[in-house]
């Protein structure tokens, strides 16, 4: 164990209570106090990230935090749910002194302050080996408003926010598996690292979709699940997933990697269905936020749970696979 580490209750003082929220007393206390607005009801959701499965030992301390709180973030947002606060568990390997506590710190303050969120409490452990963070972020939505992805409807079209497949050849490109242009490369990492859920998109969900959660363990195996769970299938134009620029070149040069891009993950992007008469309004409300929302497929009848995918109308093999946790 580090030496110029602070004790427990000195390290939550000066680095994690300048982050506290009203009602958190500046987790001094066991609990915390929130107030959920009025006409409102509380939503909530927990991820934990650990080093080596989430993410890689050498990515910076910052961006790790801001991770841990971004992932909760998709969650919620395909809720159509507002972010009202977070709690944080953290498990700390032996090699972090007061440097690595304050770069974690950082990231967790730049985060707040740009989603509008602010610690309520936590609890810090022993790791030895391995960095853990656990976030259970809670959010607010409007009464009878709250979006499951137990309600897809046969008829309903399948849409998605943003691009796909950026975290996981970030994470390919990470780790040396592909090589791509420097640009390139470096713009795919920072997506694997870092990746960018949209509050704008809360609007979408909660006006336009039946059923949405977020994309985080690959596209077509949270398809299946969001089918399964709704009793549906569901048929995908392959052409149609939008892809980044960077993602688009690297499939052009190998077209193996569609299997990677569809069911790779970390895309942290909001899959969800809508009716067909809704698609043309939800688009211009995405363009109008400066966002994006492309339609992929169609909602069937059918074995809840499966998968058909399709190139220019042909059917292809391609298994709907997603990250398996164990």
């Amino acid at each position: 164990m580090r030496f110029d580490r602070l004790g427990e209750f000195e390290l939550i003082e000066q680095h994690f209570a300048p982050l506290a929220a009203e009602g958190s007393f500046e987790l001094k206390d066991d609990a915390a106090l929130l107030r959920v607005p009025d006409s409102k009801e509380l939503v909530t959701t927990h991820d934990t990230i650990l080093e080596g499965v989430h993410f890689l030992p050498r990515d910076p301390v910052a961006t790790i935090a801001q991770k841990a709180l971004r992932v909760n973030l998709s969650d919620l947002i395909a809720k159509g749910a507002t972010p009202l606060g977070y709690t944080l568990s953290l498990g700390v390997p032996d090699r972090w002194g007061n440097p690595e506590f304050g770069q974690f710190a950082i990231g967790l303050a730049r985060d707040g302050a740009r989603y509008g969120v602010s610690l309520l409490g936590g609890d810090t452990y022993r790791s030895p080996e391995r960095l853990c963070v656990g976030v259970s972020l809670l959010g607010s939505v409007e009464e009878g408003r709250y979006v499951s992805r137990l309600t897809a409807r046969a008829g309903d079209v399948i849409a998605v926010t943003g691009t796909i497949g950026n975290g996981a050849l970030g994470l390919d490109v990470a780790q040396g598996l592909i090589s791509r242009t420097e640009a390139d490369a470096e713009w795919l990492r920072q997506c694997y690292q870092l990746p960018d859920p949209e509050l704008q998109h809360i609007d979408i969900v909660s006006r336009f979709a039946t059923a949405s959660m977020d994309v985080s363990d690959g596209l077509l195996g949270d398809l299946a699940k969001l089918c399964r769970a709704s009793g549906v299938s569901a048929s995908v134009e392959r052409n149609n997933v939008p892809l980044s620029d960077p993602v688009a070149s690297a499939v052009g040069e190998r077209p193996d990697l569609w299997e990677r891009v569809l069911g790779g993950g970390d895309d942290y992007e909001v899959l969800f269905t809508m009716a067909k008469a809704d698609v043309e309004a939800c688009q211009e409300a995405a363009s109008s936020s400066g966002s994006q929302v492309s339609v992929i497929g169609k909602i069937h009848a059918g074995n809840a749970g499966d998968i058909a995918l399709t190139v220019e109308g042909y059917a292809v093999v391609q298994p709907a696979q997603a990250y398996r946790h164990f």
